[in-house]
């Protein structure tokens, strides 16, 4: 679903949490890549890693202000 949404969302990045596990965050670089998508990789300890903290964060150049944030939830017909 998400590279379906990369595909569209040109001009967007990717933010990864660093604190992913290494095989996760690698998938998702190498779909980045594959996208020709930029990304970042955060590793300040303001990044939280739990149940409720944001991993992956696609993300515009400008505010969105977007009331669903959920990507299973926003793009439900993927």
């Amino acid at each position: 679903m998400l590279e379906k949404v990369m595909k569209k969302k040109r001009n967007h990045q990717l933010l990864f949490n660093g604190r992913l596990d290494m095989e996760i965050l690698g998938q998702y670089i190498r779909l980045a890549n594959r996208c020709a998508m930029p990304f970042a990789i955060k590793n300040s300890q303001y990044y939280r890693h739990n149940a409720e903290s944001a991993e992956i964060i696609l993300c515009a150049d400008h505010a969105l202000n977007r009331k669903k944030i959920d990507i299973m939830k926003r793009y439900p017909q993927y």
